[in-house]
């Protein structure tokens, strides 16, 4: 099982977190056959940090604890394709292969839109 979460501003850091902690902690105590190791979830950054909207330590800090809990953390990837079926695949910008790897992949994407400035 993947899940990848694209974004990497404090929706996309918060979403990854909870997901990671409510996936890991529900497989470990109620789906016992299901190993803790096919399961990858996966944060996807365009920037070359995590939380640019806080100050770099903090971001830093961020990424380690998310590394520290499993979450595979990908900085400077734009997400450029997402296919779905038997065959899902995230074609990321600065990446040869897909992080998937997996039959069972969910990708949520949590990106921010620029609104254009009102000209005046």
């Amino acid at each position: 099982m993947t899940y990848t979460v694209v974004g990497g501003g404090f929706s996309g850091v918060e979403t990854v977190g909870e997901i990671n902690e409510f996936i890991r902690e529900c497989t470990k105590q109620y789906y016992h056959n299901i190993d803790t190791k096919d399961i990858k979830v996966i944060l996807v950054s365009a920037g070359n940090r995590i939380l640019p909207e806080m100050e770099e330590q903090l971001g830093g800090f961020a990424l380690e604890e998310l590394r520290k809990k499993g979450v595979q953390i990908i900085l400077s990837g734009r997400v450029n394709d997402v296919t779905s079926g038997s065959n899902s695949n995230v074609k990321i910008n600065n990446m040869d292969k897909s992080p998937l790897g997996s039959a069972l992949s969910i990708v949520i994407p949590i990106m921010m839109i620029k609104q254009p400035q009102p000209q005046f």
